[in-house]
């Protein structure tokens, strides 16, 4: 979960599945050739929730303390909200 301006999520989205959203928007141009972010893992059942984050089990920032606790949206600054143990700028 990320909340910010969208100019300034474009630019720079902290959050990792923003930055995995944004590396899987395809070219308009079909020569341009880029690599894609694939995200690993299983998605999780709506209805039985993993335990702490809920997007950990496909996460390549994966830690175990986002086996246990669920993120909580923290100010990263400039109006930026973010609910991830390690987004940073």
């Amino acid at each position: 979960m990320e909340e910010v301006n969208v100019e300034v999520l474009v630019d720079a989205p902290l959050h990792p599945y923003t930055q995995a959203l944004f590396v899987a928007i395809p070219d308009p141009k079909p020569s341009v050739k880029k690599n894609r972010a694939i995200i690993k893992g299983e998605v999780s059942n709506p209805i039985h929730l993993p335990s702490g984050c809920r997007f950990h089990n496909r996460c390549p920032k994966m830690q175990e303390i986002c086996t246990k606790e669920e993120p909580i949206l923290k100010d990263r600054g400039n109006g930026r909200r973010v609910a991830c143990h390690f987004a940073y700028f």
